[in-house]
């Protein structure tokens, strides 16, 4: 588990949205990350920090690894 207790878990438990945006410059594809599908991945207790997420997303437009993600309440 997550040491600061912020999980995938967490976020689903919580009813947040994740968003993935590429920042390439020719792309700018954004997509709402499916949290289940997600967990199911990764494990409800995978950290959810930028840090821990980011490295785990490519765009699945241009398939850039220049990604960042947004996190909101519902």
């Amino acid at each position: 588990m997550a040491a600061d207790g912020a999980t995938v878990g967490d976020m689903i438990d919580r009813g947040h949205s994740l968003w993935a945006h590429c920042y390439s410059r020719d792309c700018h594809h954004s997509s709402q990350i499916d949290l289940t599908e997600l967990a199911r991945r990764l494990g409800r207790d995978h950290a959810a920090m930028r840090e821990d997420l980011v490295p785990k997303f490519r765009c699945s437009a241009c398939g850039s690894k220049d990604v960042g993600i947004t996190s909101t309440p519902y």
